[in-house]
């Protein structure tokens, strides 16, 4: 039941997002709802793994969305001045203590971690390796991030 109401929710909010009601968006929004609702049942469905989340998480995120208002005013500057010239971003590799694989806490750190660096918009994850101390992101403006290698958003 859940996976059907997921279905409809993406449905709808992708009509609304469209602005139009069309065959083609109507198709569109059939097809990413179910996107959406496969994708929900995979995860849900997937007893393998369990994440626990620190009041740190909660910080990071929190700190992610307060953040969002002068970020955008950052790239909105960053992107106006590529009327004028160029704007290229950064390629950053930062320190990052990814902890062991088994544990619930430093799967929701990562988790965590990654959501709220992708979440400014001026920045992204690039690559969170297995196998390295260390997360790549892209910036557009090259904001600095925290020194703390298990917080570097």
């Amino acid at each position: 039941m859940t996976a059907i109401f997921t279905w409809l929710a993406g449905a709808v909010a992708y009509m609304i997002l469209a602005g139009q009601f069309s065959a083609d968006e109507v198709a569109a929004a059939v097809v990413l709802g179910g996107l959406g609702a496969g994708w929900h049942f995979a995860v849900m469905n997937d007893g393998a793994r369990s994440f626990a989340f620190e009041r740190p998480a909660l910080r990071s995120a929190a700190a992610a969305l307060l953040g969002f208002p002068g970020s955008t005013l950052r790239v909105g500057a960053r992107l106006a001045s590529a009327l004028l010239r160029p704007v290229e971003g950064q390629r950053i590799e930062h320190p990052f203590h990814r902890g062991t694989s088994d544990d619930p806490r430093d799967r929701g750190r990562r988790a965590a971690v990654v959501l709220s660096t992708s979440l400014a918009p001026d920045s992204y994850v690039l690559r969170l390796p297995l196998s390295e101390q260390a997360i790549t992101y892209h910036s557009l403006t090259g904001a600095a991030p925290s020194r703390d290698p298990r917080w570097p958003s």
